[in-house]
């Protein structure tokens, strides 16, 4: 799905309720930056960060600035997700001298501004406001709009909160199974055994007919094949062909039941899939997961510069195209 449809949304109340789709999860006490293109009419990049900030307002306004710079885009809106206190005017929505502060700083760098909004939640019936004028309104039902409604067609999930998101792509096995697969890899490394990519191949297959089940012999095969860069990047145009969905169940299955480092791959390839897709927020979080777990995998690096830089899934996937089918299959 391409996110040019959130920048067609006009009036403000749907404008927030767009956003955990954006996100990817509901976010909560938190100030959201939605940089958009206006050539393309796509959203470049979709920002989020904790309020009250946790460092000195100039510092935090400057960090902003910086991120938008960084983005191919035109237009930044703004939206504060946060209680405001019982004691606050209506007319004064909480975090005004900050978001205020924000906004003539990016016009300085002449940064188009468009919309500033706040939000108590982004929940049906909740007030909205907007910080420069008097407008005022309460949210929609964020699941039952028309851009949440294309979001569900084409397949994303919006998650209860980032920590939700989070919990998608972290280990499932418990900590003395990947402890027991980890050394079972480190001996493999050590004895520089010839790795077998047929059993990817074979578990894809599966995955497509609804019938994938790894063993722990097979987590093992499938994950120390991976680590070798002429395998592993013979998966990578799986991402957006027809077996896309099923090589992506691979993926994560393997991300959740590899120990690190060698998790890394295929939650590499999991986020190129999700990408593809048009989901950055949950291919942001396994490239979270990826650099984290092993941050010198150069695939990782590249994937996560192009979603930093606020590639456009349709341009991802025409990188991706360019690249050869898979050998044998």
């Amino acid at each position: 799905m391409s996110t040019a449809d959130y920048e067609q949304v006009s009036d403000p109340g749907h404008f927030i309720a767009a956003i955990p789709h954006l996100l990817g999860f509901h976010p909560t006490d938190s100030l959201v930056l939605v940089v958009t293109n206006d050539e393309t009419g796509v959203v470049a990049t979709a920002l989020r960060t904790d309020l009250p900030p946790a460092v000195d307002e100039a510092e935090f306004v400057e960090h902003l600035v910086e991120e938008v710079h960084r983005a191919p885009a035109n237009t930044v809106h703004l939206v504060a997700v946060a209680t405001a206190t019982t004691e606050r005017r209506p007319a004064e929505p909480p975090f005004k001298p900050l978001l205020l502060q924000l906004v003539r700083r990016l016009r300085e760098d002449d940064i188009t501004v468009g919309s500033v909004n706040w939000a108590s939640t982004i929940t049906a019936g909740a007030p909205w406001r907007t910080y420069e004028t008097a407008e005022h309104g309460v949210v929609p039902d964020p699941n039952s709009t028309v851009f949440t409604a294309k979001c569900t067609y084409a397949g994303l999930i919006t998650h209860a909160s980032r920590e939700d998101m989070a919990r998608t792509v972290a280990p499932h096995a418990s900590p003395e199974i990947l402890h027991v697969r980890a050394k079972r890899l480190d001996r493999l490394l050590r004895d520089n055994v010839e790795p077998n990519p047929h059993s990817i191949y074979d578990a894809i297959t599966r995955a497509q007919r609804n019938q994938l089940h790894l063993d722990d012999d097979q987590i093992i095969q499938m994950g120390w094949a991976l680590t070798f860069h002429s395998i592993r990047d013979n998966f990578v145009r799986l991402c957006i062909d027809r077996r896309a969905r099923a090589a992506q169940h691979v993926w994560l299955t393997l991300m959740r039941e590899l120990p690190a480092p060698w998790r890394a791959e295929p939650a590499a390839l999991f986020a190129i899939c999700a990408y593809a897709q048009g989901d950055g927020p949950l291919a942001g979080a396994a490239l979270d997961s990826a650099l984290e777990s092993n941050p010198s995998r150069n695939l990782s690096a590249l994937t996560n510069g192009f979603l930093r830089n606020g590639m456009a899934p349709d341009e991802f996937r025409g990188v991706l195209e360019r690249l050869q089918e898979p050998p044998g299959y």
